[in-house]
């Protein structure tokens, strides 16, 4: 079951931000952010740090945490345009 999915386009540059998500199995919310971004990359120990200025570099750990504390699960790639993140979690 497919619950939303957003997509938001700004013409100023080429940036492209979607947003799904999905229950299956019945007990499992899949989120799933799809971001465009200039391809550059940084990684650290525990996996990609921001490429922000003034950035923590605590986003996807905190997800990463509480996702697994609750049964779930966290997957970040990317593409040489795109970044994504892929959230599962238990409900």
């Amino acid at each position: 079951m497919l619950l939303a999915r957003t997509s938001f386009f700004w013409q100023k540059h080429p940036v492209i931000f979607c947003l799904t998500t999905e229950v299956r199995y019945e007990n499992m919310l899949y989120i799933v952010s799809t971001n465009s971004f200039d391809g550059k990359v940084r990684k650290g120990k525990g996996g990609y740090c921001s490429t922000k200025h003034g950035g923590t570099s605590i986003g996807l750990a905190s997800i990463s945490a509480v996702s697994e504390k609750y049964g779930g699960s966290v997957k970040a790639s990317n593409s040489d345009t795109e970044f994504f993140v892929d959230v599962a979690l238990k409900i």
